[in-house]
């Protein structure tokens, strides 16, 4: 057995509470994701510590070892889970539901960081809005713990040990030398996966390792570098953000690697991590990390405006009383043995059955999509995507007679937008063509565009770029170009459906005759649609939130109570039949244009 040493459960405690405080959004805690980086250093070291020492000792075994793991780490796990899905239903619309039940299978098979992968990038939900986001660490932890085990055994007793650090060490430099790599064109596979993970675990068994050995400093200079390991936690916890690359992140690896190897009894670091605060906290860290994304998330998906920071200041409370009585009541009775193997076994079943059961319901009724507002952007996936891809047949004008030709040149804006002038009843009057490419600058260079698309800028009678931002210098380029050609040229601005459509099902089901068809508008929506206008010549500029919003409030059902948008950005097939209709009623000057040629 291992000595126990305290002020590692303290070092969880500031690993997990950065974490907390960080996702609750406190502007201290920017950094508080190296929290999980610095769980992986620790768990690396103390798992590795006790396969070493059960390996030398002759007495490891995979039984007990995996035992050990699914006794630590289910009961708490399991709870969470059935706690956490009772009331996704009635806070959650059907394509967070849906993607809800793809979270639970994952967790439960601890592969939930592939399948954030799988569904990261522009299309993705909001993390902030996923009640099971952060079980992506532990599904790192055991794809490591199901590989590893056996590589420490055979460098321990093939090699008597003595190639183990080496072995080790090109591990960890293979997988740092891979995160640097992919990291800038790849950040959400350098953040998720295993093989760009390995290095910060690997960093916990090199520790282990050599800690195995005697280590000759001075206390003088023991108690220095346990020093700056801690300034190097606290340093990358409170000045990281998201921008920072995954390299970045040796920065706290290297400062956990400190405080464990270093710190000992007489030093400065061992004697605060070493309070009772930090290790009562430390010792409740897995049932907190657990607990605390789910209350965040819910709380979340019940408010029509971000909440308070008082308001994440008492679930961060609540976390604490809860993770209390999930240690006591939970954590304690399965790790002590108390709960004998097969009672385990059969609960560990019964529930898992439960969950996956529920979750499978989630996938194959597309999150209940027929139950609220409509069919959602998953309820009706297939339809929604045709929808939306059917802008890319516009390739190039159809020459129809007397039609305007209006050309869009933008990104998912201008494909809503396109896509609104072809639903709204009118789209007869219009010969449109749509193009991704140069929607915003470098329209200067003719030459240097496709042909057909330079082609198509000299057709059009019409030019719209479509956005929904652009830098200043960046647009007034691409109007003086436009203009050069004598087009007329319209800019399309930013549109955003406020900070949450789930708090429309949380209140429908407190109140059913009185569903909430509005929310404010967000603050930043506001302020670069202004921006815009500044920029853009008066009557040149569309603003779809005019038309659905009185100034302070926008507008999220259309006529027949169907939601304008899902994912408050983009349209739905409704949403875009709605908005159309209320774009061809307006007195915009491109509808009058329209009307009269």
């Amino acid at each position: 057995m291992i000595a126990y040493r305290p002020e590692i459960d303290g070092l969880r405690a500031i690993a997990v509470m950065s974490v907390i405080f960080g996702h609750a959004g406190f502007e201290l805690f920017s950094g508080g994701f190296v929290g999980v980086d610095i769980f992986f250093v620790i768990s690396g070291y103390l798992i590795s510590s006790i396969v070493i020492s059960e390996v030398n000792g002759g007495n490891f075994s995979y039984r007990n070892f995996y035992e050990r793991r699914a006794r630590r780490l289910l009961p708490a796990l399991l709870v969470v889970l059935i706690f956490s899905s009772v009331p996704s239903y009635f806070f959650m619309l059907p394509d967070e539901l849906e993607n809800y039940g793809q979270s639970l299978i994952a967790t439960m098979g601890f592969g939930n960081n592939i399948l954030l992968w799988i569904t990261s990038g522009y299309w993705e939900l909001d993390s902030e809005f996923k009640p099971l986001l952060h079980m992506w660490s532990l599904g790192v932890e055991e794809q490591f713990y199901l590989i590893f085990p056996a590589i420490i055994i055979a460098a321990i007793t093939k090699y008597n040990g003595n190639r183990a650090v080496p072995i080790f060490l090109l591990v960890f430099i293979l997988s740092f030398l891979m995160t640097a790599i992919l990291d800038e064109q790849h950040p959400d596979l350098t953040f998720y996966l295993l093989p760009t993970r390995v290095w910060e675990l690997t960093a916990g068994i090199l520790i282990a390792l050599l800690h195995s050995r005697p280590i000759l400093v001075s206390a003088f200079t023991s108690n220095c570098l346990s020093i700056l390991g801690g300034v190097l936690i606290v340093t990358s916890i409170i000045m990281f953000d998201h921008g920072n690359s995954g390299v970045d992140l040796l920065v706290p690896v290297l400062g956990a690697g400190l405080v464990i190897c270093f710190s000992n009894k007489s030093s400065a670091v061992t004697r605060t991590l070493s309070s009772s605060i930090f290790v009562k906290i430390g010792i409740l860290s897995y049932s907190a990390y657990l607990i605390h994304m789910p209350l965040f998330a819910y709380l979340r998906l019940s408010s029509e405006a971000p909440p308070e920071l008082s308001e994440f200041g008492f679930l961060i409370a609540v976390t604490l009383i809860l993770a209390w009585l999930s240690y006591r009541f939970i954590e304690t009775p399965f790790r002590s043995r108390a709960i004998p193997i097969g009672t385990f076994a059969a609960s560990s079943l019964v529930i898992t059955g439960v969950i996956l059961s529920y979750a499978i319901l989630l996938i194959v009724t597309k999150g209940f999509s027929e139950s609220y507002f409509g069919k959602s952007r998953y309820g009706e996936s297939e339809a929604w995507v045709q929808h939306v891809d059917r802008i890319y047949e516009f390739e190039s004008f159809s020459h129809k007679n007397h039609a305007v030709k209006l050309l869009v040149l933008g990104n998912s804006y201008g494909r809503d937008f396109a896509n609104m002038l072809l639903d709204g009843g009118k789209g007869e009057a219009i010969d449109l063509a749509y193009r991704e490419e140069y929607y915003d600058c470098d329209l200067s260079n003719m030459d240097a565009m496709l042909p057909d698309l330079s082609e198509l800028l000299m057709q059009a009678n019409v030019i719209v770029l479509g956005s929904g931002s652009a830098n200043q210098s960046c647009l007034d380029g691409a109007l003086e170009n436009i203009e050069k050609m004598n087009k007329l040229i319209f800019y399309l601005g930013y549109k955003n459906f406020g900070y949450n459509l789930n708090f429309l099902k949380f209140r429908t089901f407190i109140n059913r005759e009185n569903t909430i068809p509005q929310t404010q508008r967000l603050r930043s929506e506001i302020v670069q649609n202004e921006m815009l206008r500044g920029i853009v010549p008066n009557g040149n500029f569309i603003s779809l939130m005019d038309f659905v919003s009185d100034g302070n409030y926008v507008q999220l059902l259309d006529e027949s109570g169907r939601l304008i948008s899902v994912d408050r950005t983009h349209l739905t097939k409704p949403g875009s039949e709605y908005m159309g209709r209320l774009f061809y009623k307006s007195d915009h000057k491109l509808v009058k244009f329209l009307a009269n040629h």
